[in-house]
């Protein structure tokens, strides 16, 4: 069975018999979003509405960190929409800590943030009806899933692409092995002459993963269908 078909039949098990009528009222939003027809699997990728989402956390560990900034932008008709672009920093429960160094966001500056669930009603609404797209989904998956489970007792399921992985085919294809960095989200966009994006920013990071996979879908020869990229 397809990852597609799987989170299909996943989401109609989990969700809609489980979930749907005894906290319809509670959570209107993720109600609307589960139950949102998603693209079919074989649509063409210039015709299917995505939504590509980059975290910052304050560990690479789910289970010990937190999310302190998410960005995302979607994808329509092939393209780019820069007006859906949204970024949001997050309070946190415990400080950043070390994870400062690499996000560059402080303590003081998230205090003043959303709360998390102000932030999840924002991104139910922009995900509703979209394949999620990220760069390394198992790290990001990883926190939503975590995080989908602490407030509404389930996961998060949802048709993915995942950009590190198509990279990681491609490479393969030409390489024998896999080199240290290559596929780092900066390494991949400079093999199709990318340019370079100031890293470990949610929103800037979501829109360079965007560009990335556009660039992936232009450099194959055939049209390609949103089935052969799950």
């Amino acid at each position: 069975m397809s990852a597609y078909l799987w989170a299909k039949k996943a989401k109609r098990l989990w969700y809609k018999n489980k979930y749907q009528y005894r906290h319809q009222d509670k959570d209107p939003l993720l109600v609307d979003f589960l139950t949102h027809a998603w693209p079919d699997a074989g649509q063409g990728f210039d015709q299917a509405p995505l939504l590509v989402v980059d975290l910052e956390t304050t560990h690479l560990d789910p289970a010990k960190g937190e999310i302190a900034s998410i960005g995302w932008v979607s994808i329509d008709n092939g393209q780019v929409t820069m007006k859906s672009a949204d970024y949001y920093q997050i309070q946190l429960k415990q400080g950043v800590g070390q994870s400062a160094i690499y996000h560059q966001l402080r303590d003081d500056e998230l205090s003043q943030g959303l709360k998390i669930i102000e932030v999840l009603n924002c991104f139910l609404q922009a995900a509703k009806g979209r394949v999620l797209v990220f760069h390394y989904a198992q790290l990001d998956m990883g926190f939503l899933n975590l995080l989908f489970r602490r407030v509404y007792g389930v996961p998060v399921v949802a048709p993915i692409v995942d950009t590190l992985l198509l990279e990681k085919a491609k490479y393969l294809h030409n390489n024998s092995m896999i080199t240290a960095g290559v596929l780092r989200l900066f390494s991949c966009r400079q093999r199709y002459g990318l340019p370079d994006y100031p890293a470990h920013n949610a929103l800037s990071d979501a829109i360079a993963t965007a560009e990335l996979l556009i660039a992936h879908v232009a450099h194959r020869d055939e049209k390609v269908k949103l089935k052969e990229l799950f």
